[in-house]
C-alpha cells in the first residue's frame, strides 16, 4: 500500500521538483553525518553510540541497482564527469532511469 506522502511526491511533483527534493535530502543528510562526526571528535558525545547508516543510506539501499548507481553519483558522491553514466547507460535510458529512480526514492523512503 502507498501511502498519501510518496503518492503525493510521485504524482503531483515534476520532475524538476522531484530533483531539487532528492538534491535536498541528500544535502541534509550530509550535513547531518558532518554534524555527528564534529560531535563525537569534540567528544560531547561519550556513552551514546551513533549510527552513521541514516534513513536516506537505507533508503538507497532499498533502490534497484541502476536507481542507486544513478543517486550515488549524482547527489552522494557528486561524480565530477558529467557525462559518468555513458560507460553504464545511453543518454535516452539514463534520462529514464534517473526519472524512476527519482521516483524510487519517495515510496521507499521512511
Amino acid at each position: 500500500m502507498i501511502d498519501l506522502r510518496s503518492q503525493y511526491f510521485n504524482s503531483f511533483l515534476t520532475n524538476q521538483q522531484r530533483y531539487n527534493a532528492v538534491k535536498s535530502l541528500a544535502l541534509l543528510d550530509k550535513a547531518n553525518k558532518k554534524a555527528q562526526l564534529k560531535m563525537t571528535q569534540n567528544s560531547q558525545v561519550n556513552s551514546i553510540g551513533i549510527n552513521n547508516y541514516s534513513k536516506f543510506d537505507q533508503t538507497i539501499e532499498m533502490l534497484n541497482k541502476n536507481s542507486k548507481l544513478i543517486i550515488e553519483n549524482e547527489f552522494v558522491i557528486k561524480n565530477q564527469d558529467k557525462e559518468w553514466y555513458d560507460m553504464h547507460f545511453s543518454r535516452t535510458t539514463y534520462y529514464k532511469k534517473k526519472k524512476k529512480s527519482y521516483r524510487g526514492v519517495f515510496i521507499f523512503l521512511p
